[in-house]
């Protein structure tokens, strides 16, 4: 990222937030996830606008909004019931659009290129998979956690849409981030349906990494 000394303090501050968090994963304890969780994405979002200043995006401010809004609501998950995951979800389905929208609008120009078809057959063949172990799973919002899975595939898709036609680094880096993203989501997903292969430390990781990711590579892309 083209930081300047205000977007790297904001940075510093998300990566330290970001760690206290995790380190509150890791010991289970509920106060140090509650004071830090709300405070990771408006972070990332001054480092963004810090950085970008004039040229920064609606849509992306958008975005890191909804997606605040939906870490807040998943902390009750455990305590309230599924609900709150579900109204969860809904955010980060708008900040995923917002983010789709972006990277699908901000060329003008598109080739066909060989790794974006590989990516559409992959996305897709995900999806399918996905689809297929939760319907297996027999519960009972398996339609809606299928459905969400696409709103991660059109991340992968728009990330090697911006292939050759933009900063290739900045490409790398949203495609890197939608794939954390996927791996994120697969992890509550797959504990939701109760067949747990990972916990809230790694699921933080990664969605920490993969939003770190996105932004970098917006910044590249501009």
């Amino acid at each position: 990222m083209r930081l300047n000394p205000l977007g790297a303090s904001f940075l510093s501050l998300y990566l330290s937030v970001g760690a206290i968090h995790i380190i509150g994963c890791y010991r289970e304890n509920w106060h140090i996830k509650a004071y830090s969780k709300p405070f990771l994405m408006p972070l990332l979002l001054a480092s963004y606008l810090a950085t970008m200043q004039e040229r920064a995006s609606l849509l992306i401010i958008i975005a890191l909004i909804c997606d605040t809004a939906g870490d807040v609501l998943l902390m009750f998950r455990d305590r309230h019931g599924i609900r709150f995951l579900l109204m969860g979800m809904l955010c980060f389905i708008g900040g995923h659009v917002g983010y789709s929208i972006w990277l699908f609008s901000s060329h003008d120009t598109f080739v066909i290129a060989i790794p974006w078809t590989i990516g559409c057959v992959v996305a897709a063949s995900l999806s399918l998979w996905f689809r297929k172990t939760m319907i297996k799973s027999g519960h009972r919002y398996h339609n809606i956690l299928s459905a969400y899975a696409l709103f991660i595939d059109a991340l992968i898709v728009g990330a090697l849409y911006t292939w050759g036609s933009g900063n290739l680094i900045g490409t790398l880096l949203c495609l890197a981030g939608a794939l954390l993203f996927c791996l994120s989501d697969f992890l509550i997903a797959m504990e939701t349906i109760g067949r747990k292969i990972g916990d809230k430390t790694s699921v933080m990781i990664t969605y920490i990494f993969a939003q770190l990711l996105f932004i970098s590579g917006f910044v590249l892309l501009s």
